[in-house]
C-alpha cells in the first residue's frame, strides 16, 4: 500500500519551510477519522489539495506517497480506519502558504484508482462517491491562516456518518469537519458492562452532541441530524475493560451518550441511551470519562 510524505509542495509557491513571503503563514494539516462497525480497511487515493482564499484564485497543493518498495508515487493511498480516535496522519507538513481567510478546501481523488472498502469478513468493494473523483471531497467551513505565524488543522473524516451500504454496495456520502489543533482535545473513558448486558453481540457506540444535557439524535445526512463526533466501544482484553476515544473536539461543553445498534445514516432510527453524562474539553488535554453503574 503507498504511504503519504510529510511534506506537500504548493504549486507556483513555496516549497515547505520556506519563510520568505511577509505575507504567508506555515499551514499543517492532519487527518483523522471515527471508526465504523463491521468495516476492517478504507483506503481513499489522495491526488491533490485545493484552497480557496477568499476573494482570490484557489490553488493547489500537491501529495505524494511511497509505496511497498519504498518508490514516490503521485498519489497517497490512506486507510482511513487507522486514524481512529486521537490518531491522525499528516497530509501537509508546514508548508508556506499565502495568509488570510480561506472560504474552502478539497481533497481532490485520483480518478482511476477507486476508494476501497474491506469488510471485517474479508469482502473487497470499490466504493461510489457521488461527484468525488470530479470536484473533490469539499470543506465549505471557512478557516484563517494567520499572517507570518502557522496553524495546524486536523480534518475529521467521519466514516461513521458517510458510509452507506445499500443493495449495490456502498456509497461514500463525505462529511468532514475542520478543527484547530491548539483548541482541541480529546475524551476517552469505559463502560460498564453491566451497561453492555443487553446489547449481546450488537457493537456499543458513545456518541457526542454539542452543549450539556443534549439529547441523543440519531444521524441522517438528509435531515442533518446526529453528533458532533462518535466512537465505537471496545473491549480491551488485556486491562478487561470496555474502552472508547473521541479525539479532536473543540473546547467546550458536551453530552455523552452510550448506546447499542448501528445507526443508518439515510434514515431515522429510534436509538435508546444505556447512559450519558456531560463533560468538557479543555485544550491540548484528554478528558476522562467513565460509565459506571453504581451498587444498589
Amino acid at each position: 500500500m503507498k504511504k503519504i510524505l510529510m511534506c506537500g509542495v504548493a504549486l507556483a509557491l513555496a516549497a515547505c519551510g520556506d519563510n520568505s513571503s511577509d505575507s504567508s503563514s506555515q499551514l499543517t494539516l492532519r487527518l483523522t477519522d471515527a471508526p465504523v462497525v463491521g468495516v476492517e480497511s478504507l483506503v481513499i487515493n489522495l491526488d491533490y489539495i485545493e484552497l480557496k482564499p477568499a476573494g482570490g484564485k484557489a490553488f493547489t497543493v500537491e501529495v505524494s506517497g511511497v509505496d511497498d518498495d519504498m518508490q514516490t508515487t503521485d498519489t497517497a493511498a490512506i486507510d482511513l480506519l487507522n486514524l481512529q480516535g486521537s490518531a491522525s496522519t499528516v497530509l501537509l507538513d508546514n508548508i508556506q502558504v499565502p495568509s488570510g481567510k480561506y472560504e474552502w478546501l478539497r481533497l481532490h481523488l485520483d480518478a482511476t484508482t477507486p476508494a476501497q472498502l474491506t469488510t471485517v469478513g474479508g469482502g473487497l468493494f470499490d466504493l461510489t462517491i457521488p461527484s468525488g473523483e470530479n470536484t473533490g471531497l469539499k470543506l465549505h467551513s471557512p478557516f484563517i491562516l494567520p499572517a507570518n505565524g502557522s496553524a495546524d488543522f486536523v480534518l475529521d473524516f467521519d466514516v461513521a456518518k458517510s458510509l452507506v451500504e445499500n443493495t449495490k454496495g456502498y456509497k461514500l456520502r463525505p462529511t468532514i469537519r475542520i478543527i484547530d489543533q491548539v483548541q482541541a482535545g480529546h475524551v476517552s473513558g469505559t463502560v460498564d458492562s453491566n451497561l453492555l448486558s443487553g446489547c449481546g453481540e450488537t457493537a456499543a457506540s458513545v456518541y457526542v452532541f454539542d452543549g450539556s444535557d443534549a439529547a441523543l439524535q440519531d444521524i441522517n445526512l438528509d435531515k442533518g441530524t446526529g453528533p458532533v463526533a462518535s466512537a465505537l466501544v471496545k473491549y480491551d482484553a488485556e486491562n478487561t475493560a470496555y474502552r472508547f476515544e473521541v479525539g479532536y473536539l473543540l473546547v467546550g461543553d458536551y453530552t455523552l451518550h452510550v448506546f447499542c445498534g448501528v445507526d443508518n445514516p439515510e434514515s431515522t432510527e429510534t436509538l435508546t441511551s444505556l447512559a450519558s453524562q456531560n463533560v468538557t474539553v479543555v485544550a491540548k488535554q484528554n478528558t476522562s470519562a467513565d460509565f459506571v453503574v453504581e451498587a444498589p
